[in-house]
C-alpha cells in the first residue's frame, strides 16, 4: 500500500476516533467509558451506510395500496358486526375483541423528514408512470416511471434541497420506491 494511502487512512482512523472519545466521554482518571474495542465496532455500525430505505418502499406501498383502493393486508382491521357474531358463537368473550368504531378510519402513514425530499419526488411523478393495455380488456399493466420527467423534477428542486440531496441517491431511492409499487399497482389490475 502506498505511503500516501497508508497515512490518508491513519488520518481517518485518528478523526473516527477522536470523535467517539471525546473529553466528555472520560472518566475522572482519563480512561475512555467506552472501551476502544467497542469504538471501533460502533464505528463500523455507524459506517455501514445502510440508509433507511424500509420506510421508502413501505411509503411507496402504503401510496399504491391507497390509489388502487386497497388496504394493506399485513395490517390488522378492526372486527365488524359478521366478525363479532361468529366470535360470540365460537365463545371468545367480546371484552377481549378490539372496540368497533362506525366512524371510518383514515389511515395515516408517517414518513421520517429525511425520507421526505424523496416521497416529494415520487409523489410529484404520479402522472408520470410509463402504462401498457393488456390484451383485449385493456387491463392497464405499469411499467415504471418515465425517467425523463422524474430528472426534470429533480432539476426544478431548490438549489438549498440539492446541496442537501444528491440528485443520484435521490435517483436509487426513488427506484426503490417505483420497484415496491409496481406490483402492487399490477396485482390490482390483474
Amino acid at each position: 500500500m502506498p505511503r500516501l494511502a497508508q497515512r490518508i487512512r491513519r488520518t481517518r482512523q485518528e478523526e473516527r476516533s477522536a470523535v467517539l472519545t471525546r473529553d466528555a466521554d472520560r472518566d475522572a482518571e482519563g480512561r475512555p467509558l467506552v472501551p476502544s474495542g467497542a469504538l471501533r465496532l460502533l464505528w463500523l455500525i455507524a459506517d455501514q451506510r445502510q440508509g433507511t430505505n424500509g420506510k421508502l418502499t413501505e411509503a411507496a406501498r402504503a401510496w399504491a395500496l391507497s390509489r388502487t383502493g386497497q388496504t394493506d393486508p399485513t395490517r390488522p382491521t378492526r372486527p365488524d358486526h359478521q366478525v363479532r357474531m361468529d366470535a360470540e358463537a365460537l365463545g371468545v368473550p367480546a371484552e377481549s375483541l378490539p372496540e368497533a368504531t362506525d366512524d371510518e378510519e383514515i389511515e395515516v402513514f408517517k414518513v421520517w423528514d429525511i425520507n421526505m425530499p424523496v416521497v416529494r419526488l415520487f409523489l410529484g411523478c404520479e402522472t408520470q408512470w410509463r402504462v401498457v393495455a393488456r390484451g383485449m380488456d385493456g387491463i392497464l399493466h405499469y411499467i415504471g416511471i418515465d425517467y425523463a420527467a422524474a430528472s426534470a423534477l429533480l432539476e426544478a428542486r431548490p438549489r438549498s434541497e440539492q446541496r442537501k440531496h444528491l440528485a443520484w441517491q435521490m435517483f436509487q431511492d426513488l427506484r426503490l420506491m417505483e420497484q415496491a409499487a409496481i406490483p402492487i399497482l399490477n396485482g390490482a389490475s390483474q
